[in-house]
């Protein structure tokens, strides 16, 4: 019977979350989820291959069935091992992107003169001296001014030194990004859920994986293959 790879492993999982061209609607490229996307198609493709391996190879009369899921193990250990550096090396690209795209977006610009970083500072002051219900309207109009010397002195420096909390802080800073770089915004997400669609079918490719080699023909062609290393060994 023939063996189907799974079905969330599929590059088009990946490039659905691809941005589209607002006037054309045509997809836009993006290095970080066409990288995971490429990764997926690779697994895609040696997942059908692992397929065909077991299928092929286990029909093989000329050998022993434990003879033949050996052969398979081994043949779909080292597919499975191709497939999943790439994909762990696609991941690691897209969560770098997203990092550098987060420190890029992470607050407006430091002051570059003494007497406007001097004013930052009394802004975290005269903000942490502020009621909670004062302070967080102080903030909201500064968000809704683009007023980046009180949202600078707010995202720059200890939370504590504002009169907030570290959390608090990450929301107003997620709030400014979103307002402020709204497409690098939206790139974030539509990559962190393209990392997440690959984490998914990466498991979904394992739990495939464990299918083929751990069947009762393949444990028991690897304890016979495990004692008869022992054996040899032995015997030296």
């Amino acid at each position: 019977m023939a063996t189907k790879p799974p079905i969330d492993v599929h590059e088009g999982m990946i490039e659905r979350h691809l941005g589209r061209n607002r006037e054309t609607g045509e997809r836009i490229e993006d290095p970080a989820i066409g990288g995971l996307a490429r990764a997926m198609k690779l697994a895609r493709e040696k997942a059908a291959t692992m397929a065909a391996v077991s299928d092929d190879v286990m029909a093989d009369t000329t050998q022993t069935p434990a003879a033949n899921a050996i052969r398979a193990h081994k043949r779909i250990l080292d597919l499975a091992n191709e497939v999943t550096a790439a994909l762990d090396k696609a991941r690691d690209h897209a969560r770098a992107e997203v990092a550098k795209i987060e420190q890029e977006t992470s607050a407006p610009p430091v002051p570059r003169d003494a007497a406007s970083l001097q004013l930052e500072g009394e802004t975290r002051t005269w903000l942490r001296t502020l009621p909670d219900d004062k302070r967080a309207a102080a903030v909201e109009t500064a968000l809704n001014a683009g007023d980046d010397l009180t949202v600078g002195a707010l995202l720059r420096g200890p939370a504590g030194l504002s009169g907030i909390s570290p959390a608090t802080r990450e929301l107003y800073r997620g709030q400014w990004r979103e307002r402020r770089f709204p497409d690098q915004t939206a790139r974030m997400r539509r990559i962190g859920k393209a990392v997440a669609d690959v984490e998914r079918g990466g498991k979904a490719l394992l739990r495939f994986v464990r299918d083929l080699t751990e069947s009762p023909t393949a444990q028991i062609a690897a304890a016979a293959q495990e004692r008869a290393a022992k054996t040899l060994q032995a015997a030296e």
